[in-house]
Parts: C-alpha cells; structure tokens; sequence
C-alpha cells in the first residue's frame, strides 16, 4: 500500500483504539500518522492527524495538551483554505478553554468559529458553536447573554428539525432559568 493509504490507515486505527478507551495506543497510532504526513509534506494529513490527537487528549483530560495539539490542526486547516474544518477546530478549542476556565479565549476562537460556519453556510454547526457560546455566557454568570445565543441555537435547531439539539439546547435553558429561580420557565423547558 501507498504511504497516504498506510497514512489513513494509521489514522483509523487510531481513532478506533481510542473509541476502545485504549488511549496510549491511539495516540502512538495517530502520532505515526502524523510522522508520516510530515514525511509527505502532507498539510491535511497533518491537521486530521493533530486533530484527532486534541481529541484524544481532551478525552484523557489534558486539555492543556489537547490545545496545544488543536491549535496546530487549527494553524494547518487554515493553510490549506478549509474554512468547515478550521470552524470546527475553532468550535473545540473554545470548548478546551471553557473547560480550562479561560473564558475570554474561549469566546474569541467560538466567535471565529461562528463567523467561519456562517461563511461556508454549515448551519448545523452554527447552532453548534451559538450553543457552546452559550454555555460560556452561562459559565460566567452572564446569564441573559446566555439565553440569547441558546434562543438564536434554538431557532437554528428546530428550522433544521434536529430533535436531539432541540433537547439538548432547551435543558440548557431550563438550567439557567433554574439558576436564575424562575422555576415556571426552567419547568417549560423540561
């Protein structure tokens, strides 16, 4: 087989073992794939390969590790022009810095992750990514600015008839208004 197929391959081997909690050996795996798109002076393999390692490593609980790894996924998709990509790479280190409780990093890269899926109309994950800002808002007990992004994901979901965002995005919205003791609004939305 051609190093790109071995390459592909080292990537889903990768993911699987990691799907089966066997972290170390998706990470040593993806790290092979990313030799050996380095080798190829292979700028997507690189990023899909640094991806999936920030996936990894955010799976572990080493967000510290898996920012670091993000951000080169996110430095290699935007070389390249892949604008989805470099939105979703955007989109999961917002969601490392609010885990890591660094709340106004978050908020810039999901703002750029945000205007990035307006650009290439992924309306999908433009609920995605109003949604996380969301939980950020909320996080910092901003809790208006919350409701309005979870209003704006709301409106996204239902016109796309994702069940599951609509479920996921009203709980969010009961939790505020819950935390806010509006308890009719939280119950509505349960």
């Amino acid at each position: 087989a051609g190093p790109l197929v071995q390459m592909g391959a080292l990537s889903r081997i990768g993911g699987f073992r990691a799907s089966r909690f066997e972290y170390q050996k998706g990470l040593d795996y993806l790290e092979q794939a990313l030799a050996l798109a380095r080798k190829l002076d292979d700028p997507l393999g690189q990023a899909v390969a640094l991806n999936n390692l920030a996936a990894i490593y955010g799976q572990m609980g080493d967000n510290r590790k898996g920012v670091e790894y993000q951000e080169r996924a996110v430095h290699f998709y935007h070389a390249v022009g892949n604008l989805r990509e470099e939105a979703i790479g955007r989109n999961n280190l917002g969601r490392f810095y609010q885990v890591l409780g660094e709340y106004q990093k978050a908020l810039e890269h999901l703002r750029q992750s945000l205007e990035l899926r307006q650009r290439v109309r992924d309306e999908r994950g433009e609920g995605i990514t109003l949604n996380n800002i969301g939980l950020v808002y909320a996080a910092i007990g901003e809790y208006s600015r919350a409701l309005d992004y979870y209003h704006r994901t709301l409106a996204k979901r239902q016109k796309l008839q994702d069940w599951t965002g609509i479920a996921n995005v009203l709980n969010n919205m009961g939790t505020v208004y819950s935390g806010l003791g509006e308890i009719d609004k939280a119950l509505d939305c349960y």
